[in-house]
């Protein structure tokens, strides 16, 4: 049986989910599957959990300021002392300890896993792109356009051979609708994501405020899961706009909260900067939520607008307020943009598919 180590974030992110969707696609168990976490954030107890219930030996190392060479140190003796055939880097930040233990052990292949929006990258990101790319065995892109933007920033064409394009898959038994709910008067609109910068829930809650003057304000209620660095001056700003009785902080949600979450929802808006493959949108896609989010790289590769879901320009606060008033006035689009959010999921983001291209990988 062969060994597998990924490299995952700690903390809320896409690449736990694709992780354990990964492990519960490996039915026959024809790998042993490790988890090495990294972060600057504490590692989730559902992470923790996940691996206890799928039996999978788990690891958590805290990131420091910096790329923090003496952990990463840690990471490769780590990887020394599971001996894997493979490992799977989803973090561009672990490439100094992955390459470590290849560079000892060629018999094990290393495969690189860009998640961070090409958009979003800054000089130190882009250097450790190019190394990703250099000093793996093989590199996935979550989507073509995100490789042809690599090969343009670098001026060079990729080898077919050594990069793949696999898009992250979900769980469509967990991910789904639920058509036993009772709906309330309620109007619930929500987001789920990391309160970063790359996020522009400023613009959401400009909105929310532009909407006050509708009959059906009082009834309307957002729905902010998640949590990070911005949360304290979104939380101000919030009770500057008189929006406390509209605008609910959830917190950090755990899987099954996240499902349940969705499900409650009416429909989801999405404020960002940039995605390269954004997990939340592929969860509320597979729970049949109409969706709103922005015309940027990363969203409008996967939402066409009017047709399976609603794009509205970067920080432009009063379309995305007209758009809100539109999906909640307008319930026969609400109807045709769920069931586009569905048939997209269904074709596109099984789990399976995905697990079967990664581990073919390794078959190679």
């Amino acid at each position: 049986m062969k060994k597998i180590v990924q490299i995952l974030y700690s903390g809320l992110a896409g690449t736990g989910a694709v992780f354990f969707s990964m492990v519960d696609s490996d039915l026959g168990r024809a790998f042993e599957h490790h988890a090495i976490f990294y972060g600057v954030e504490p590692l989730r107890e559902e992470y923790q959990k996940n691996c206890e219930k799928l039996g999978v030996k788990h690891y958590y190392f805290h990131k420091k300021p910096g790329l923090d060479f003496s952990t990463q140190n840690k990471i490769r003796k780590q990887i020394g002392a599971i001996n894997p055939d493979g490992i799977i880097n989803h973090s561009m930040l672990t490439v100094f300890a992955c390459f470590g233990h290849r560079f000892r052990n060629p018999h094990c292949k290393l495969i690189a896993v860009e998640h961070h929006s090409n958009q979003l990258k800054r000089r130190k990101l882009w250097t450790l792109s190019k190394l990703n790319l250099k000093l793996s065995d093989h590199t996935v892109y979550l989507t073509p356009n995100y490789k042809k933007e690599i090969e343009e920033k670098f001026g060079l064409k990729l080898n077919e051979r050594s990069t793949s394009i696999i898009p992250n898959g979900i769980d469509l038994n967990v991910f789904k609708p639920d058509e036993s709910q009772n709906k309330t008067e309620e109007i619930s609109l929500g987001i789920l994501s990391r309160l970063t910068v790359d996020k522009d829930h400023p613009s959401l809650l400009k909105a929310m405020k532009l909407l006050k003057d509708k009959a059906y304000f009082n009834r309307l209620k957002l729905y902010i899961a998640g949590g990070g660095a911005t949360q304290e001056p979104l939380e101000k700003m919030t009770k500057e706009f008189g929006l406390e009785k509209h605008v609910i902080f959830t917190g950090f949600l755990e899987e099954q909260q996240i499902v349940t979450f969705l499900q409650s929802l009416d429909f989801y808006v999405h404020p960002t900067f940039g995605e390269t493959m954004s997990t939340a949108i592929m969860q509320a896609q597979a729970t049949g939520l109409p969706i709103i989010s922005n015309d940027v790289q990363g969203i409008n590769n996967v939402i066409t607008h009017n047709e399976n879901g609603l794009l509205v320009k970067l920080k432009d606060e009063k379309e995305l307020a007209a758009t809100i008033d539109q999906l909640i006035t307008d319930e026969g689009l609400r109807t045709i943009l769920s069931q586009a959010s569905l048939k997209y999921a269904k074709a596109n983001l099984s789990s399976e598919v995905m697990a079967e291209k990664y581990f073919s990988l390794f078959q190679a």
